[in-house]
Order: structure tokens, then sequence, then C-alpha cells
């Protein structure tokens, strides 16, 4: 995906969710559960503010979800989005718990399957 404004720091386009939810573990942010189906919501440690990040299941819309999700926390941590980047491209990848109610849905599908 080639993003519209040429300002925007293609690199991105190589952050993966797991790297943001790493990085925003590491910084004591706390974590509120998955929301609206595919973002994790974490909440700053020190403020109400609050980032969504998108679940790593491949979306059509998962580079600008994590573009937003990057542009939210350089804002609310006052710092610019390259900084930012580099700090996140280093951070690996955390480990996710899975969905909610997945292994029940999978359970139900093997179930009416049969």
């Amino acid at each position: 995906m080639n993003f519209y404004y040429p300002w925007i720091d293609p690199r991105v386009k190589q952050v993966r969710p797991e790297q943001l939810i790493g990085y925003l573990r590491k910084h004591a942010w706390r974590e509120e559960g998955l929301v609206r189906e595919h973002f994790y919501r974490f909440r700053q440690p020190a403020g109400p503010s609050t980032v969504l990040v998108p679940t790593p299941e491949e979306t059509d819309d998962l580079q600008l979800c994590i573009l937003d999700a990057v542009t939210q926390l350089a804002k609310i941590e006052n710092r610019y989005a390259g900084e930012l980047l580099l700090e996140l491209l280093e951070q690996p990848f955390a480990e996710i718990e899975p969905k909610p109610g997945a292994a029940m849905s999978e359970a139900m599908a093997q179930s009416a399957n049969r």
C-alpha cells in the first residue's frame, strides 16, 4: 500500500501490531482488552488517553489502523513519529492472547460439522 501523503514515513508499513503491543506493555500502558472485535485498547499510565491497536489479522485497512495508532501514540507522548518508529521497529514481537471466545467458537463449529 502506498500512502497518499508523501510526508508519511514509509517505515510505518513495517510496524506490526505485535510490536505496538510490546512497546505499550514495556512503557506500562494498561491493557483493557479486545474492543470492537479487531482492536486492543491500551490506556495511558498517567492519564485518560487511549490507543487502539489492531489485531494482527490481515485486513484491508491494517496499515491504516497501524498508521493511526502510531500517530495517536506520538501525539500522546509528545514525540516525533519518526523517533517513535525507530523504537517500534526495534521492539520484539509481543505474545498476544487469543481473542476471547475464540476457542468456544471453534468448538461450536466442530460440533456443528458432526
